[in-house]
């Protein structure tokens, strides 16, 4: 059914896909384990044995087969599901030792970090630490606090659990173990999603390290790694013409409340938010903060003035150093434009929240029988996609959205200054959304 040489390009993409998804699937196990799993998968192990059960099936995946054919196994002929066994076990084995090999440098971290920690007899509790640092944070947005306060009480929840009490007393393992606790509480979590939950329960961590001197450093590798599958899991699909159009034509079932169609409280803000999109790639949240003075003119250009707030989590993210920019205004944006900032009384372009806003489209997308490829920030990958087509440089394209530069692309950005505004409308102005 495959030659060799197929066989071996098939595990290797096979490799290049599952690899990390088995090392994150295995992080919760201790060394011996580890090393029972290891040493079962050195003997022999039948093609159905539940060992390695969940690596066929995805083995199955790829390779686009049925497991329901009585004359072959697992949709394959017997010379080959062995051979593909044969490679499938090696992988697991080396993803099993890699997983040992990081548990090993975290106890070898731990043990000399602990030195400096042991010393502290004024214990304090989780919750203690947690309300510290709290009160510590100026400036922060009442949906920031809820959001630190739901994450980290999930956390909170699972140390009640495991009965660990105070801040002093937690080990990296701890967090590893809460990581796969959390996983469960949320199964059809996205890896994007649950490490964003863990990047708030991070920062507390980092402040009782950093500030308050409770705990040594304890969240390397906390995070999810976010494997090849994930990124094929997470890729966006952009709009084509005819789908902004079908946006634009079935506008009012966004506008209108469902059962008495009637106009909503922000019923005039969305179309307006959506073009914007459309034009400029911005995030929702960079549109929806927008205020009259962020429209202004230089040479005779009108363009967005975009400066997000920086949000605590966010910081250290070289993309938000570059979501500060200048986007000119597209010609076919600028007369609706004008008039809903004629109709609009508010210093603020719209009231609607980005949060809001967010769960508004997303009812209106599924409305419009839109798949999940296909979100508010598919406009951003609509405008880069548009823009790479009429060959506008990679660098002038970032500039626009606000992507920061890549690492090799990093000293040139440090050192050069933006794009002029007028060599930006240009190029922004080679894409359309009408048809012609």
């Amino acid at each position: 059914m495959f030659t060799t040489k197929e066989i071996k390009e098939y595990i290797e993409e096979f490799k290049k896909i599952n690899f990390d998804d088995i090392v994150n699937r295995n992080t919760h196990l201790s060394i011996n384990q580890i090393d029972t799993i290891i040493s079962d998968l050195n003997k022999e192990v039948d093609i159905y044995d539940e060992i390695i059960e969940k690596e066929l099936y995805d083995l199955m995946q790829l390779l686009h087969l049925s497991d329901r054919e009585d004359d072959i196994t697992y949709g394959l002929d017997v010379e080959a599901a062995e051979v593909f066994k044969k490679y499938i076990i090696q992988i697991k084995i080396n993803a099993l030792n890699d997983v040992k090999k990081n548990i090993q440098n975290e106890i070898d971290t731990s043990a000399l970090d602990q030195v400096s920690f042991t010393s502290n007899n004024s214990l304090v509790t989780i919750k203690e630490a947690f309300e510290e640092w709290l009160n510590t944070r100026d400036g922060v947005s009442e949906a920031q606090e809820h959001a630190s306060r739901r994450d980290v009480g999930y956390f909170l929840e699972y140390c009640n659990i495991s009965k660990i009490i105070y801040i002093q007393n937690l080990k990296h393992k701890d967090l590893i173990s809460y990581r796969t606790y959390l996983k469960k509480l949320k199964p059809n979590g996205k890896v994007g999603a649950l490490n964003n939950a863990l990047t708030n329960l991070i920062t507390f961590l980092n402040y009782c390290h950093e500030k308050a001197h409770y705990i040594p450093k304890l969240t390397k590798d906390v995070k999810f790694k976010v494997t090849t599958k994930d990124k094929i899991k997470m890729k966006r699909s952009p709009y084509s013409n005819q789908d902004y159009k079908k946006i634009l034509e079935k506008i009012d079932l966004i506008r209108l409340s469902p059962k008495k169609q009637e106009p909503n409280k922000y019923h005039n803000e969305y179309e307006t938010i959506i073009k914007i999109a459309a034009y400029t790639g911005a995030r929702e949240k960079e549109i929806c903060q927008l205020t009259k003075k962020d429209i202004k003119s230089e040479n005779g250009i009108l363009y967005f003035n975009f400066k997000i707030e920086i949000d605590e989590v966010d910081e250290k993210e070289l993309k938000t150093i570059s979501s500060f920019r200048k986007v000119p205004i597209h010609s076919e944006l600028i007369e609706d434009l004008n008039l809903y900032l004629s109709k609009i009384r508010t210093k603020n372009l719209f009231k609607i929240k980005s949060t809001q806003f967010s769960i508004d489209f997303g009812y209106f997308k599924t409305k419009l029988g839109f798949d999940k490829t296909y979100v508010f920030h598919s406009f951003r990958h609509t405008l880069q996609n548009k823009l790479k087509q009429k060959k506008v440089q990679y660098e002038m394209i970032n500039e626009i959205v606000g992507h920061g530069a890549e690492d090799d692309n990093k000293i040139t950005d440090d050192y050069t200054q933006k794009y002029e505004l007028q060599i930006l409308k240009e190029e922004l102005e080679k894409i359309s959304y009408i048809d012609k």
